[in-house]
């Protein structure tokens, strides 16, 4: 009896541990709460620094606001030539499009479906110049308000999900995207993206050699998500 009571006990911690399916809803709520403030605020104010641009593509950066994200926030603003709906559907990591078209992912799979709109996903990106592979799992949630498509995630852990050696466990603190019609021709999709992750470098000269990195890592993203909005038939 004192062994089963001890087991139960060791289960019930373990499990205690990790994020319940409300808990990861309230994360993913947060989520889409912080983006919407992020992309509907000011943009001379919230995204004074232009980083990068070129036809049809604007890429911002700024210094982290929140506590638990060393490394800059990114954001991207596109004009894509489709429609949100299309335009979601390549970009959301639990449709099963993601991976196919943006080579960067080695998969994005759907570890639990929280409820309609929110997912518990697993995703790892391949190895890509000084960058090892790297995995993270992210509480996710859709919202459509109106004309727009918000989709907001952020890192959480899960039971079914350990890290593995395979992989550096990355922090998304923030990450997702804002579709709404173009005002110049509603068929097309302006596309708000940001990135707030923490890549896990253990040197701080790799740190700063990582943030060099990533607007040519958006960059080659916006490529990637231009071909695929002309290629798929979806």
């Amino acid at each position: 009896m004192r062994l089963l009571v001890t087991g139960f006990l060791v289960l019930s911690t373990v499990f205690a541990a990790f994020p319940s399916s409300e808990e990861n809803i309230k994360l993913a709520d947060q989520a889409v709460k912080e983006l919407r403030d992020l992309i509907e605020g000011n943009r001379h104010e919230l995204w004074p620094n232009l980083e990068r641009h070129g036809e049809g593509w604007k890429i911002y950066a700024k210094e982290s606001i929140f506590p638990e994200l060393k490394e800059h926030l990114l954001m991207a603003e596109i004009i894509v030539k489709a429609n949100t709906t299309k335009i979601s559907t390549l970009l959301a990591p639990f449709r099963g499009y993601r991976s196919k078209w943006d080579d960067l992912y080695e998969f994005n799979r759907v570890v639990d479906r929280l409820d309609n709109n929110s997912y518990v996903i697993h995703e790892a990106v391949h190895r890509v110049f000084i960058l090892s592979a790297r995995d993270a799992v992210i509480a996710c949630k859709e919202e459509v308000i109106e004309e727009k498509i918000i989709m907001a995630c952020r890192n959480t852990t899960h039971v079914n999900v350990p890290e593995n050696d395979d992989y550096v466990r990355t922090v998304q603190r923030l990450v997702g995207y804002y579709l709404q019609p173009y005002e110049k021709n509603p068929q097309w999709t302006k596309a708000n993206v940001l990135i707030g992750l923490d890549l896990n470098l253990p040197v701080t000269f790799f740190s700063s050699l990582a943030e060099r990195f990533k607007p040519g890592q958006m960059v080659d993203f916006i490529g990637r998500l231009n071909n695929a909005a002309e290629e798929y038939n979806i």
